[in-house]
């Protein structure tokens, strides 16, 4: 039998579905927060009290505290996108 003619298994469908969509829902959340974050600084009050802030209270001190928490994270959800969509093929083929 060839593999065009091979009857696939629904369940690895289902989670090759799965995989996709849970890439689609990760992907989209990173999206939102880089948006989020870029844009924050637009809307940043220079007037109040700010000491709470992380990074502290200079404007400088907060964007480098959530960069040094973005960029890790960022770059795990690029691996991990890349993980999701590689089982995703790979269950797709089977």
């Amino acid at each position: 039998m060839t593999a065009a003619t091979r009857a696939r298994d629904p369940f690895k469908l289902l989670l090759a579905g799965l995989c996709t969509v849970l890439q689609v829902l990760l992907l989209g959340l990173t999206a939102f927060l880089i948006v989020r974050v870029t844009t924050y600084g637009v809307f940043w009050d220079p007037d109040a009290d700010h000491s709470g802030a992380w990074g502290g209270p200079s404007l400088f001190g907060a964007w480098v505290v959530h960069a040094l928490i973005g960029l890790p994270g960022a770059a795990l959800t690029a691996w991990l996108a890349n993980r999701l969509s590689r089982a995703s093929a790979w269950l797709r083929r089977q």
